[in-house]
């Protein structure tokens, strides 16, 4: 098997985004600290349910992902990275375990495997109706197949509506080897799979929600690995969500066309934050100070949480000279995202 970035095939290859980060750096992997209010105990002890999956193909190539155990007998996982294989297995502490089912959703690209006499505790799920942006999280798999798994520190940075959930975006990061893998939260509950990222050193990193895992667990049982169709995500361009098209023109700083494609998204969805949230950015850019400030100020209206569009106000401020809307926002930007506040804070040394 020919692995991608996240351990998917070929056959998955349309994926293909970059982004140009606006507020700094992303979270390293990180080891041996604690973070997100877990204890490095903790954190031990989680991580002992997050396993590492191994497929075989009929050509005999290897591929290698992640999985969380969700229940007992339960390991969930994405199912790019078992589609198609002839043999599938999971391994923690150097014993291999043969799954006798699996549940697929291939859409969604969130599979579960099924075993017998699993001896591997279940990491406890959260709720995907408590999330909130800036929630600081912990991203847990095998990255570039590491003999143990590694945790990611970061924060959840956006959530996109989606099939009666949402799409978790976090800055915590993870690598070619890490599908499937858990994302914590700060109570040590699952609240999501780690699945695809946009390609490049300043990516966007997605994971799927835990509420899609619950209603798999209640579907029927198959021994079936190959998929009836491609991931929402590996589908042509022109079918992907709204939150993924955007990312091409703010990745080429195409401005207009970012603004073109926000103006549709906000017109299908005039409630959702982060279509506010483009629309402005793009405005922004080309100097439409009024409008992107309307649109910026409705994304905040809708998700008071939004450091995006805080540092956004913020450089619009700056451009006017009004420093005192500039301090009132960087101290904002304090209680919500440091590198954002610090982002600001650098530009208002630079010369207007």
């Amino acid at each position: 098997m020919v692995e991608d970035d996240f351990g998917e095939t070929h056959m998955l290859r349309t994926y293909a985004l970059a982004w140009a980060g606006l507020l700094g750096s992303l979270s390293l992997l990180t080891s041996g600290l604690a973070h997100a209010g877990l204890s490095n105990e903790e954190l031990t002890h989680l991580s002992s349910s997050v396993v590492k999956v191994r497929t075989e193909t009929r050509l005999g190539d290897q591929g290698i992902g992640s999985g969380a155990v969700v229940s007992p007998n339960h390991v969930a996982t994405s199912c790019h990275v078992i589609a198609g294989a002839r043999g599938v297995s999971i391994s923690k502490f150097g014993k291999s375990f043969a799954p006798v089912a699996v549940k697929a959703d291939w859409k969604r690209d969130l599979c579960i495997l099924k075993f017998d006499d699993l001896p591997l505790a279940a990491i406890p799920l959260g709720d995907s109706e408590e999330l909130r942006y800036e929630q600081e999280v912990i991203a847990v798999g095998f990255p570039n197949n590491a003999r143990k798994p590694q945790p990611s520190f970061g924060s959840i940075k956006a959530l996109y509506p989606m099939d009666d959930s949402v799409i978790i975006r976090t800055s915590a990061g993870f690598r070619i080897g890490s599908s499937g893998g858990a994302l914590l939260n700060d109570e040590g509950k699952l609240i999501g799979l780690t699945t695809f990222k946009s390609p490049g050193r300043s990516s966007y990193f997605y994971s799927l929600p835990v509420a899609w895992v619950k209603q798999l667990l209640d579907a029927p049982d198959s021994t079936l690995t190959a998929a009836d169709q491609p991931p929402f995500w590996a589908k042509p361009e022109a079918e992907w969500p709204m939150f993924m098209r955007v990312v091409t023109p703010l990745m080429t700083e195409q401005w207009a066309a970012l603004e073109q494609l926000a103006q549709q998204w906000q017109q299908q969805e005039r409630t959702n934050a982060e279509a506010h949230y483009y629309l402005g950015l793009a405005q922004q850019q080309q100097q439409k100070l009024n409008s992107a400030e309307q649109h910026l100020k409705q994304c905040i209206a809708l998700n008071s949480l939004h450091a995006g569009a805080y540092y956004q106000l913020g450089l619009i401020a700056l451009a006017r000279g009004n420093q005192h809307e500039v301090t009132r926002i960087a101290g904002i930007l304090d209680t919500l995202d440091s590198e954002a506040a610090a982002a600001l804070g650098k530009a208002q040394e630079k010369p207007i």
